[in-house]
């Protein structure tokens, strides 16, 4: 081989498509150092930036809660990125989506047990007795079968 590059200087050259893909992965890794430093915790624990495609700045989360909690910051925390990083300052708005973690198969998420004590199944038989509607009375009856023995 004539002349064979380093995977340094490869993966540094301007023009290789590797090498911008590592530019963007660089500049992403310090736009989400500092929004982490910049959220309140824990929301900075579940905060990513996804993307900036445009004048859009897209933050990752993974629950509804969270993008809902960002998305009330969302002109703040546009307007500090600005400041922070000239090379942001056309971003004008926050786009937040939600990226559920995936659960995995081997262990599945347990569902909280609820335990019914024995003086809330006895609440819960008076009631049923009261109810006129038949339907909802055995849903109540069969309710108050789960208290603890």
């Amino acid at each position: 081989m004539k002349n064979p590059l380093s995977i340094d200087k490869l993966l540094n050259l301007g023009n290789h498509e590797l090498a911008s893909l590592i530019t963007r992965a660089r500049q992403f890794a310090k736009y989400n150092a500092w929004l982490k430093l910049q959220l309140p915790s824990p929301l900075n624990e579940y905060c990513a930036v996804a993307d900036i495609q445009g004048i859009s700045l897209i933050l990752s989360v993974d629950k509804a809660i969270w993008a809902t909690k960002l998305r009330f910051s969302g002109v703040s925390i546009i307007s500090q990125m600005r400041k922070q990083f000239p090379e942001l300052s056309q971003l004008e708005q926050l786009k937040v989506i939600v990226l559920p973690q995936k659960v995995t198969q081997n262990a599945p998420e347990k569902s909280p047990m609820h335990h019914l004590s024995a003086k809330n199944a006895l609440v819960i038989r008076m009631l049923a007795e009261s109810i006129t509607d038949q339907k909802l009375r055995a849903a109540l009856e069969r309710l108050a079968k789960h208290a603890e023995k």
